[in-house]
């Protein structure tokens, strides 16, 4: 496996260890986002640490500026000194179509259904 050859810090199932800016926690220069990575924040307190997003696309769509902007400073296009911070969404509208024209819904802890949730 690559991730053996190069040292690169992975979890137990296999996800790129990065920390708040998207990038590797073993090696600067590499970068990762979406389903691939595994989010490490850093412990405020050892009571409670925050968990990295579930796979879901919204957090892959929503952490590819952040990436970008990361990558291009990175490189030494941008203020390299100051990465950005990727700050995940707390909630996602999750959506389960039914096939019949409607939907399941659940946002805010509010279960939703019907053709408008469909459209939604």
């Amino acid at each position: 496996d690559l991730h053996h050859q190069c040292g690169l810090s992975i979890t137990e199932r296999g996800w790129i260890e990065v920390n708040q800016h998207l990038q590797s926690i073993s090696h600067p220069n590499i970068f990762a986002a979406g389903d691939c990575c595994e989010i490490v924040f850093p412990s405020e307190d050892d009571t409670e640490k925050k968990k990295s997003p579930p796979k879901a696309g919204v957090y892959a769509v929503r952490s590819g500026p952040i990436l970008i902007e990361n990558l291009t400073r990175q490189l030494g296009l941008g203020n390299c000194n100051n990465l950005v911070t990727y700050n995940p969404q707390e909630d996602f509208l999750k959506l389960i179509m039914c096939g019949d024209g409607t939907a399941l819904g659940f946002r805010f802890g509010i279960p939703l259904y019907g053709t408008w949730v469909w459209n939604l």
